[in-house]
C-alpha cells in the first residue's frame, strides 16, 4: 500500500483489512468485510470533507463540509457529492447508499443475515474507487485473490506470448516484402538494389536530414516575413529550391531515378523522408510501377509493433486511454499483417507482368 500523507493511512487500512476478510469467502468473513467496508467508506468521506481545500481543490465552504461530515450517512454523501465534483467520475453514490442500507440491516438484525459474495465484492470495488478518487490511494490490485491474481497473470502471459508471435510474424512478412520489392526494382533499375547503393544512401540520409531541417527553418522564416499562413504544405517553388539543393549530393542511382521519373521536390521528400531504407525502396517501386497503394501508414503501424517499447508507442497512436495495450497491439499486428500481404501481392502481380 502506498501512502504518502498521514490522512491516507486510516481509511486505507480499513479498506485493506476489509478486503483481506473478503478473500476468506465464508459467511462470517463476508459479514465482517461488509461492515469494515462501510466504516471505511464513511471514513474516506469524512476525511475528504475535513481536509483543507488546498489539498482537495474543493469549492465547497469549510463550514458546509464540516457540517456534512458530522451528519448522518445521507447528509455525508450529499456533502461529498457537492464537495468532490469531478473527482467522483463514474462513481454512483446511490449504489453506496444501497450498500449502506444493507449494512444497517446486517448490523441491526444480526443473526441469520448473510451477505452474498457478489454484493460484498461490489461494495469493495466501490470503496476502492472512492479511496483512489478522493484520497489518491490505489488498492485495486488487492481486490483479486491469490488464485485470481495467478489466473490473471497467466492470461497476461498468454496474451504477451501471442503478441510476441505476432511480432515475429510481422518481422518475417516485413523481410519478405523487402525481398519482393528488390525483385521488382531489379527489373526496373538494377543499380537501386546493389549493396553499394544502400551504403551510399544511408550515409547520404544523414546529410539530407540536416539539409531538410535547414530548409524547413528557412521556409518557415520566409512565410513569417511574407505574413503567409503555413498550413502544412510548402509552395511548389520552395520544394523546387530544396530539390535543387539536395540533388547534387544524392547517390547517383537515386539522382538518375529522380530524373527518369521527373520527380518534383515534394515527390522526393515523400520517398526519402522515412528512416527505414526498406520503405524508401518500396516507395520507389510504387512510383516506377505506378501502383495504387500508399505504404506509409502501414510502415508506421509496423514500426509501432516492431519497436523497442510497443506498449508505450501504441497509446498515443490510439488517441485514448488504453486499458489493455497488449490486446490492442495484437489487433494492430493482425491489421498490419493483412496490409503487408496486400502490398506484397500487388507488387508480385505487377512484377510478373
Amino acid at each position: 500500500m502506498n501512502t504518502n500523507h498521514p490522512w491516507q493511512s486510516g481509511p486505507s487500512e480499513l479498506i485493506r483489512h476489509a478486503i483481506e476478510h473478503l478473500h476468506q469467502e465464508d459467511d462470517f468473513n463476508q459479514r465482517i468485510a461488509f461492515l469494515l467496508l462501510d466504516v471505511g467508506v464513511e471514513t474516506i468521506f469524512k476525511t475528504f470533507l475535513q481536509l483543507p481545500e488546498e489539498v482537495t481543490g474543493t469549492k465547497a465552504s469549510f463550514s458546509e463540509r464540516i457540517k456534512a461530515s458530522e451528519g448522518n450517512f445521507h447528509e455525508l454523501t450529499q456533502g461529498i457529492r457537492k464537495a468532490a465534483g469531478n473527482r467522483l467520475g463514474g462513481i454512483d453514490l446511490a449504489y453506496i447508499q444501497f450498500y449502506h442500507d444493507l449494512r444497517n440491516k446486517l448490523y441491526h438484525q444480526g443473526n441469520g443475515i448473510t451477505i452474498p459474495t457478489e454484493k460484498a465484492k461490489g461494495y469493495a470495488s466501490l470503496a476502492v474507487e472512492c479511496l483512489k478518487a478522493l484520497l489518491d490511494v490505489d488498492l485495486h490490485p488487492l481486490l483479486f485473490s491469490k488464485q485470481e491474481r495467478e489466473q490473471q497473470q497467466a492470461k497476461e502471459r498468454a496474451k504477451f506470448e501471442e503478441f510476441e508471435e505476432a511480432r515475429q510474424e510481422i518481422k518475417a512478412q516485413h523481410e519478405e516484402l523487402y525481398q519482393v520489392t528488390v525483385l521488382a526494382l531489379e527489373s526496373i533499375d538494377p543499380a537501386l538494389v546493389l549493396p553499394s547503393f544502400r551504403k551510399h544512401y544511408e550515409k547520404w540520409g544523414e546529410l539530407f536530414n540536416a539539409q531538410y531541417r535547414a530548409w524547413s527553418s528557412k521556409s518557415w522564416l520566409e512565410d513569417e516575413i511574407a505574413n503567409a499562413k503555413f498550413e502544412g504544405k510548402r509552395q511548389p517553388q520552395q520544394y523546387a529550391s530544396l530539390l535543387a539543393e539536395i540533388k547534387p549530393t544524392m547517390p547517383k542511382a537515386l539522382r538518375d531515378f529522380v530524373d527518369k521519373y521527373r520527380l518534383k521536390g515534394d515527390d522526393v521528400i515523400a520517398i526519402v523522408a522515412p528512416n527505414d531504407f526498406e520503405e524508401v525502396v518500396l516507395n520507389m517501386a510504387v512510383i516506377a510501377l505506378k501502383l495504387p497503394i500508399d505504404p506509409h501508414l502501414t510502415y508506421f503501424k509496423a514500426s509501432l509493433v516492431l519497436g523497442k517499447n510497443p506498449v508505450d508507442s501504441v497509446e498515443p497512436y490510439l488517441g485514448k486511454d488504453v486499458e489493455d495495450p497488449i490486446s490492442e497491439l495484437i489487433k494492430l499486428s493482425k491489421e498490419v499483417g493483412r496490409e503487408i500481404n496486400e502490398i506484397r501481392d500487388v507488387l508480385l502481380s505487377n512484377t510478373a507482368q
